[in-house]
Parts: C-alpha cells; sequence; structure tokens
C-alpha cells in the first residue's frame, strides 16, 4: 500500500508530471482520477482548504496575518469568489465561514479603490 495517492483529472499536465516525477524518483503511488462532472473523489478536501484558508488569515485581515494586501490575496480572491461574482450562487465551501466573508470584503475594498 502507498502512502502518496495522486488525485487528478485525467488529462492534467500537471497531475502527469508529478506521476512522472513520482516514478523517476521510484516513490510507490496510487493514482486515483477525478471525474470533472462530479468530482466526488475529492469532495473530502473542501473542509480542509477552508480550515487551512482561515489559518492563514487569523490575526489579521490579509493572508499571512499581513496589515497589507499581498499577492497572495490578489491571486486567492478571484478563486473564491469567481463563482458567485457569475451568478453561480451555489453553496461554495469557501463562503460559508464567516472569516473567509470578511476577508473578502475588506480585500474587494483594497481592489476596487
Amino acid at each position: 500500500m502507498s502512502l502518496i495517492t495522486l488525485y487528478s483529472y485525467a488529462t492534467s499536465p500537471f497531475a502527469m508530471k508529478v506521476g512522472c516525477y513520482l516514478k523517476y524518483k521510484k516513490l510507490d503511488f496510487t493514482f486515483v482520477p477525478v471525474n470533472p462532472i462530479a468530482p466526488i473523489q475529492i469532495k473530502f478536501t473542501e473542509q480542509r482548504l477552508c480550515d487551512e484558508f482561515i489559518e492563514h488569515v487569523d490575526g489579521g485581515p490579509f493572508l499571512g496575518q499581513r496589515t497589507q494586501i499581498s499577492l497572495a490575496d490578489l491571486s486567492a480572491y478571484p478563486t473564491i469568489v469567481s463563482g458567485h461574482l457569475m451568478g453561480m450562487f451555489g453553496q461554495s465551501p469557501f463562503l460559508a465561514h464567516q472569516q473567509i466573508i470578511d476577508w473578502c470584503k475588506v480585500t474587494c475594498q483594497i481592489i476596487l479603490y
């Protein structure tokens, strides 16, 4: 049984690179293909990602407990709110947490003004 599990879409060039590297290093791993239509194989990651994001925002208005906006904030913001901004008001695991909503509001104010 391998300790490394590689979850990926079948055609992902990034996962192919990681898989090639693991094979090159002779590291045993298990490949789990992810269905792009209904990615139930990676459903377990939603809560973990939210917890890690909250941990990085905790203690400051921006990522890394910073008092000023950083490139990390500017790159994470569209990823988190893009579906909402496009009118897809489905359940986003990120937007279910008040700390993340507060971070989005502060980041949006900086971006727009």
